[in-house]
């Protein structure tokens, strides 16, 4: 209670700032109150910090509800993309229960009662708390005490995960494990052989997940098509994928709570195609399994549009997540190369199905040559030299940002000078209304044909690909 008291005492001879640094990381405090001016028919008020009562800058209080459901305070579409948790200390006497928080999941658990309590809101994985309330329902006369709300921030760059033995091995003598590495009795890495289909070599059920954003499965040496795997998430329905040539497998948690079941099989043989035998074993290396928190992984979110600018502060690697491209201006329109590795603090173009992604982050990755810069926050539109990707009038493209506007930190933007245009153009695109595009077709043939998921394909069908690092459409 001292270090709060010492906290809000600095915060007021700040003048209401209200970040400071803490052990290893940011708290950011947030303010009670939050949802509108004081309704003193919902609850009776006792400040404790500071001492004048305004919605303005309240940070602690004791709250009594007079009835009726209300809300303490409310935060509604809240960007927690920056923070790790949030933390509400609170005190709860005895036959004061009954207050409930609302949780991102859309959940409400009560607070449990108790002195100087904390309730620790894991954020993993999500970037806008939808409804950030405490509240009372349906009961007058009981009281909490909330003395301090935050986020928090961690500052720690070490990676952060936990490691985990590979179990569950089954198979009845259809699967060799060998080349073992140990830790005590857990084995952590091995190579397996399968000599009958469907057989697991590792296999995991009931892992507590809520406090991390990613699995990841690394593998000695690339394999495509031989090995599987399948995994549910909260008890929900089978998820079935392949390794796809790379030596990592990233799966993500975002807002998941228990991994139900994660099991990794082999269903063909060396060849790729024949049930395995004997004769024909399908192996696989696997090096470790990480369960991953954010340290480890970056977490790309993309609308409803099926694109986004976007930019970390980590070097990442997307490749076989999203497709990312860098963006040239020529003079008249925008030309998008597709890239796989990102480096820290650079602007890309993220194209995929509206959703969030979980990538890992890298030690290093190569600069590109890209016209995007990355907004820190205070750019503001001016009329002239701002373009921001948008969906318009006029189709995917580039847009004037318009003056007073102001562009998200971590956003990607073009500057131009020479006058403004209103729309510039991706190439390969014809603005002809919102999401129709006219392409020349000639240009299918000078070049190989890529999917959005950078995979070559023979014969396209209808939709959007990348030809000589241009977007054109069947």
């Amino acid at each position: 209670m001292k270090r709060f008291l010492f906290l809000i005492t600095l915060l007021t001879l700040l003048g209401g700032a209200n970040s400071v640094k803490a052990e290893n990381g940011t708290k950011t405090s947030f303010l009670l109150l939050k949802n509108g001016e004081i309704n003193t028919t919902d609850f009776d008020v006792t400040p404790i910090s500071p001492s004048k009562l305004t919605t303005e800058n309240l940070y602690a209080a004791t709250f009594t509800s007079k009835g009726g459901y209300c809300n303490i305070f409310k935060y509604g579409d809240l960007d927690v993309s920056g923070y790790d948790k949030i933390v509400i200390k609170y005190t709860i006497e005895d036959g004061q229960g009954d207050w409930m928080i609302n949780l991102p999941d859309n959940s409400y658990p009560a607070l449990p009662t108790g002195v100087d309590k904390e309730y620790v809101i894991s954020l993993n994985g999500v970037s806008t708390y939808d409804d950030f309330t405490v509240f009372s329902w349906n009961h007058s006369g009981k009281s909490i005490t909330i003395s301090e709300v935050y986020g928090f921030k961690s500052e720690a760059e070490s990676a952060v995960f936990d490691r985990l033995a590979l179990t569950g091995m089954s198979g009845w003598g259809s699967i060799e494990r060998t080349e073992e590495v140990k830790v005590g009795d857990d084995v952590m890495s091995a190579t397996y052989d399968a000599t009958a289909q469907y057989r697991d070599c590792i296999s995991y059920s009931g892992l507590d997940v809520k406090d991390y954003d990613a699995i990841k499965i690394t593998l000695s040496e690339a394999m495509s098509g031989v090995w599987t795997v399948s995994y549910k998430v909260d008890g929900g329905g089978i998820n079935y994928t392949g390794f796809g040539g790379k030596t990592t497998y990233l799966l993500s948690l975002a807002g998941v709570n228990e991994l139900t079941e994660l099991h990794v099989y082999s269903d063909k043989g060396a060849d790729g195609t024949n049930i395995p035998s004997a004769e024909n074993s399908a192996g696989i290396k696997i090096a470790r399994v990480d369960l991953c928190s954010s340290k480890v992984t970056r977490s790309i979110t993309v609308g409803a549009d099926g694109y986004s600018t976007f930019s970390t502060d980590k070097p990442i690697d997307v490749d076989g997540v999203v497709t990312a491209y860098a963006a040239k201006y020529d003079g008249s329109k925008v030309a998008l190369t597709p890239v796989t590795e990102i480096p820290a603090n650079t602007g890309v173009i993220i194209e995929a199905a509206a959703g969030t992604y979980i990538v890992p982050a890298i030690e290093s990755a190569s600069a590109f040559d890209n016209d995007l810069k990355v907004s820190d926050g205070s750019i503001t539109g001016d009329e002239s030299t701002i373009y921001v990707l948008a969906n318009g009038d006029k189709g995917p493209g580039f847009y004037l940002l318009k003056s007073g506007k102001t562009l998200k930190a971590g956003k990607a933007y073009l500057m131009i000078g020479g006058g403004a245009r209103g729309f510039i153009g991706i190439d390969g695109m014809e603005p002809t209304g919102v999401n129709e595009v006219k392409v020349n077709k000639a240009v299918a043939k000078t070049g190989k044909i890529y999917n959005l998921n950078g995979q070559i394909v023979s014969k396209p069908t209808k939709g959007l690909y990348i030809i000589d690092g241009k977007v054109v459409s069947f």
